[in-house]
């Protein structure tokens, strides 16, 4: 019975150790759904900890925050094309990174992403960003320092 036990101690550290804490993430409903894209991209809760090494050469990464206001969402960009956003929300809680929405742009080759306030790459363009590797871009920064964030993107073009 030992043994066992000295087992299971070890396998849930060895985990906890390789997946990071044992937390869960926000769970949609009605009320409050979590954001998506169409098409979809891979998607991952990365709690309340968002650091500018995370995002992979070749990709755009946006985080966004989830229902719960409490933890961010990153969604890994690597094809190129015209993506539609919903249910997109800038962050709104005591994090250090309040108000915040932004992306890790690591494209390569000379890319533009151009953020659209409509459906399909259509509608008023509300901003480009060019590829800044390992840098945190924040998405619609006022003149005055704050930020109006994902609230009026509907679509994003990326490359």
């Amino acid at each position: 019975m030992k043994s066992w036990k000295k087992l299971v101690f070890v396998t849930a550290i060895s985990v906890s150790a390789i997946a990071g804490p044992l937390v869960s993430a926000p769970i949609a409903n009605a009320a409050n759904p979590e954001p998506g894209t169409s098409p979809g991209v891979q998607r991952i809760w990365v709690g309340n900890s968002v650091s500018s090494r995370q995002c992979s050469s070749g990709y755009l990464c946006a985080y966004v925050a989830s229902s719960t206001y409490n933890s961010w969402w990153e969604f890994k960009f690597l094809s190129c094309g015209v993506y539609n956003l919903s249910y997109w929300r800038s962050g709104l809680w005591a994090s250090g990174l309040d108000g915040e929405s932004f992306v890790i742009d690591d494209q390569t080759g000379g890319v533009t992403t151009t953020y659209y306030a409509g459906y399909n790459g259509s509608g008023r363009i509300l901003q480009k960003m060019t590829p800044w590797a390992g840098h945190l871009q924040y998405i619609l920064p006022r003149g005055d320092g704050s930020i109006v964030g994902w609230d009026p993107v509907n679509s994003i073009r990326v490359c």
